[in-house]
């Protein structure tokens, strides 16, 4: 080599060495792969990463050496991609980028049983949501549950907001793609524009009207072709507990006869809760004992008509699960347990009043809006309640996203239940099911 070449090479290795400590460099912070030696690749059941130290960075770019934006400690991410040293994610307030990997960790569902439902409830939304929703995703749902017929306090069926060359159509549709159909029949009151008590206890306390009930309800969901029937009485009243038990029994034995299933929405109860008078009428250990599946409705913890707050946090869901699950409880066998999750959120105004419910599209449309017209609004995320969050003028918006979602699956995984159900289709964050394909495979 010669002198000359020498100190050419000399000059470039002091001028790079300088350019390193000159100011204007990348801020300190882990480069990509600093600590790290082959890191294990994500498991296929990794559901969400969260942010373990006090803040993370988040890149633009997986070779980034400029941090985009900070994280901040239990920030919860879905994870989009392995980068091998980083990995992209989404974050709870919909920005997408890329974290080291030592400043997380992952959270990853136990295997759920090969049976494992994943239930979607169906509407005939004049915007066609719940249907691309259903289309969309029919490769991971096992089962859909159109709203269809209600119930007369004589025991009659009735359509109510639905079309029943609509829901022909959606039969047909879901058995040629493997999806068993569960007829939701309700206690619904159009007049009223709610769940009629009133009904419920007409048609329960009358022993005529059950039986007429339960051969409409049976002779229908036959003729129909469906897989089964799923049955929603809301605010039945406490002293109709036996009736409705009594019901529920003669319907699953005529419902099997025909090679039914029967199943039904509970209200949510927790051990502090249990005797409440809205729920006291629905007896989880003598309905488990005939039905199929109960999918308990665990949301609305707070409602559109009271105070602001999530619509199911993480700890209240969990007290939910153990109180259904407990011998001494609710006593529901976990396979015969379906875990409600919603995927809408409520808008309250100001100093209190009725609450909008809000898909997870509006609410990004009116967080949109506000933020185009510099309002400051920003997500926040609850690191008890596992909720996303925001306020404006005054008025509290709660609701559910992918991540929120995510917590609830997990809790579904671990406690060895049953399946999941989506309250309902078309309303969700469409990443949801992203995570719940990687929780379910």
């Amino acid at each position: 080599m010669s002198a000359q070449t020498l100190l050419l090479i000399l000059l470039t290795v002091i001028i790079g060495f300088g350019s390193a400590l000159a100011p204007g460099g990348p801020p300190p912070g882990p480069a990509p792969g600093a600590g790290e030696h082959a890191p294990a690749p994500v498991g296929p059941r990794a559901v969400l990463a969260v942010v373990t130290g006090d803040a993370a960075p988040l890149y633009a770019a997986a070779d980034a050496g400029h941090a985009a934006g900070q994280l901040a400690k239990e920030d919860p991410l879905i994870v989009l991609e392995d980068a091998g040293s980083r990995l992209r994610v989404r974050t709870a307030d919909g920005r997408e980028g890329y974290v080291p990997r030592p400043l997380v960790r992952l959270l990853t569902a136990p295997p759920v049983p090969e049976n494992f439902r994943v239930l979607g409830y169906y509407m005939n939304d004049p915007d066609g949501a719940s249907r691309r929703s259903l289309e969309q995703n029919k490769d991971t749902l096992t089962d859909v549950a159109p709203w269809t017929w209600g119930v007369t306090a004589r025991g009659e069926l009735v359509t109510v907001y639905f079309d029943e060359r609509r829901l022909g159509e959606l039969l047909s549709w879901a058995g040629r793609n493997g999806l068993k159909t569960q007829a939701l029949v309700h206690n619904f009151n159009p007049a009223k524009g709610a769940f009629d008590p009133e009904l419920a206890d007409a048609l329960l306390s009358n022993a005529a009207a059950r039986r007429a009930a339960v051969q409409n309800i049976v002779d229908t969901a036959a003729r129909w072709g469906l897989s089964g029937v799923h049955v929603d009485f809301e605010g039945v009243p406490a002293a109709r507990r036996d009736d409705l038990t009594s019901f529920m029994a003669e319907l699953a034995r005529r419902a099997h006869e025909h090679g039914l299933e029967v199943s039904m929405a509970v209200p949510a109860k927790t051990a502090a809760a249990a005797s409440a008078l809205w729920s006291a009428a629905y007896d989880y250990r003598a309905l488990a004992e005939y039905v199929d599946f109960l999918m308990i409705m665990a949301y609305d913890q707070h409602w559109r008509g009271g105070a602001p707050g999530p619509v199911a946090a993480l700890p209240w869901v969990r007290d939910v699960i153990e109180y259904a699950l407990d011998p001494e409880g609710g006593a529901v066998p976990p396979d015969k347990l379906l875990l409600g999750v919603p995927v809408y959120g409520y808008d309250w105004p100001a100093g209190g009043g009725w609450a909008d419910a809000v898909t997870y599209a509006q609410t990004m449309a009116r967080l949109g809006a506000l933020q185009a017209h510099g309002a400051g609004v920003t997500v926040r995320w609850h690191p008890g309640h596992r909720s996303p969050f925001f306020t404006y003028s005054g008025r509290t918006v709660w609701y559910e996203n992918a991540h929120s979602a995510a917590y609830k699956l997990l809790l579904a995984a671990e406690y060895g239940l049953g399946g999941v159900a989506f309250w309902r289709l078309g309303q969700e964050d469409p990443h949801l099911w992203d995570v719940l394909r990687r929780a379910v495979r």
